[in-house]
């Protein structure tokens, strides 16, 4: 038993001091990976971000859609979609971009499959390369155009998806003022 236990021993020294041999565990990279873009080396906290704060009542998926200057329709790959649990209490939620890219139009969709949802907004937040906009529930409704799936209350800050004629699609979309401002604050 002793000479098992003297062999073993130097069969594990022997393979932990090979010198400059590594195992395949060695080579794997431990720290954490910055998002280089373009030439710019910009990570990815500079991307545009859009920074929701609302009150949310049913469980939901909500989708960014946004437009850059020579786009005009919306496309999947132009989107950012994220999962949403209904709450009573104000959340946060975030948006980020995967491209770095300032786009020129914005579309927040929400409806859920059973068609009923209610929205309280409390702010918006833009970001991008470390500038922001802020926007209010005061102003909600100045940057930002319901369709006819949504019924906005301006008193309250209040969304209501609405299903009209068997057709169920809420959205907002950004107005010319929205796009203006960021122009001018977000280059």
């Amino acid at each position: 038993m002793k000479k098992f236990i003297k062999y073993f021993l130097i069969l594990i020294v022997a393979t932990n001091c090979n010198g400059n041999e590594k195992s395949p565990t060695d080579n794997k990279v431990k720290e954490p990976k910055i998002v280089e873009i373009h030439k710019e080396n910009k990570t990815k906290t500079d991307y545009f971000t859009l920074k929701l704060e609302a009150v949310v009542e049913e469980d939901d998926d909500f989708t960014l859609f946004y437009l850059n200057e020579n786009q005009r329709q919306i496309s999947k790959r132009n989107s950012v979609s994220i999962p949403v649990k209904g709450s009573d209490n104000y959340q946060t939620f975030f948006f980020q971009l995967n491209e770095d890219v300032l786009p020129n139009k914005l579309i927040l969709k929400f409806g859920n499959k059973d068609k009923i949802q209610k929205i309280i907004v409390n702010s918006l937040e833009l970001s991008y390369n470390g500038n922001k906009i802020t926007i209010t529930k005061q102003v909600f409704f100045n940057h930002f155009n319901p369709n006819e799936f949504i019924e906005y209350n301006k008193v309250n800050f209040t969304a209501v998806a609405l299903e009209k004629e068997g057709m169920y699609n809420p959205f907002f979309v950004s107005r010319k003022s929205l796009q203006d401002r960021m122009n001018l604050e977000l280059p």
